[in-house]
């Protein structure tokens, strides 16, 4: 009887050790959809040398896959606002005989860029154990950004579209208590194929594009998340993602983008 009840204490201790790492390591799919707010703010010397602002409402879409040696996710991302600035204030194109530009323009007007942003990213990391809880995920990311920009030259409307193609490094670690869920992304650009197409209703189309290796192009991401699931199959997300990039082809352009979403996600 001595030797029973030792052995049962190891064998109910291995047990529970092993029931902890398998929950912790439990492999399972994921699908989110959220929204909540956006806060942008551009600064593009093609368009001028103003600084536009504006809040928005982002819609969120995502597949995650948690693994016992991976992660991987995809994400879908869209937002449109009017950014506007104050720095032109008052300023009104007319003479003695009143406005000899229009001060509105196909719903713009001379203090605003309508701006339509869509992106698709992806990655693949390894999973490094840290703990039964905690654990670290290195690898890579790709991501492409088709940005959208109208906005007003005298009494035209000038289009500005955008596409840039990104792979660069991410770090991510995570840490699974029961429900309760924390990760921290954190990535940066690396090799970037950029293009800039502008269109004005008068005069010639222009186009730059080019590649670029830490050079004409940069973009930084930083993700908090934190997940609740309320049971095994639904749950919450709540995240705050900063996004920032520039491009120096053919004048600077700086965009920085704040994202507070929640939204439901499905496991499966």
């Amino acid at each position: 009887m001595r030797l029973i009840q030792p052995r049962l204490v190891l064998i109910l201790f291995f047990l529970t050790i092993w029931t902890m790492r398998s929950s912790a390591q439990e492999s399972f799919h994921k699908l989110s959809l959220g929204t909540g707010w956006a806060g942008s703010t551009l600064k593009d010397k093609v368009i001028s040398s103003y600084i536009y602002k504006k809040n928005g409402i982002p819609i969120l879409l995502e597949y995650n896959y948690k693994g016992y040696h991976s992660f991987m996710g995809v994400r879908v991302y869209m937002l449109f606002n009017k950014l506007k600035t104050d720095e032109n204030k008052g300023f009104a194109y007319k003479g003695d005989l009143g406005n000899f530009v229009p001060d509105k323009i196909n719903g713009l007007t001379h203090s605003q860029v309508s701006c339509f942003t869509f992106q698709t990213r992806g990655y693949v990391l390894g999973r490094i154990y840290m703990d039964d809880r905690l654990s670290l995920g290195i690898g890579g990311f790709v991501q492409y950004d088709h940005v959208h920009k109208r906005f007003l030259v005298l009494s035209y409307e000038n289009k500005l579209k955008e596409g840039f193609f990104s792979i660069g490094p991410q770090l991510m670690p995570v840490y699974i208590s029961g429900p309760h869920e924390f990760q921290f992304a954190l990535s940066a650009s690396l090799l970037t194929v950029g293009a800039r197409k502008l269109a004005p209703d008068e005069g010639s189309t222009t186009r730059v594009s080019g590649t670029s290796f830490l050079k004409e192009y940069m973009g930084v991401e930083s993700r908090l998340t934190y997940s609740y699931s309320i049971s095994q199959t639904i749950g919450v997300d709540f995240n705050y993602i900063f996004y920032y990039y520039q491009y120096s082809k053919p004048r600077k352009e700086q965009m920085a983008i704040q994202n507070l979403t929640a939204g439901l996600s499905f496991m499966f």
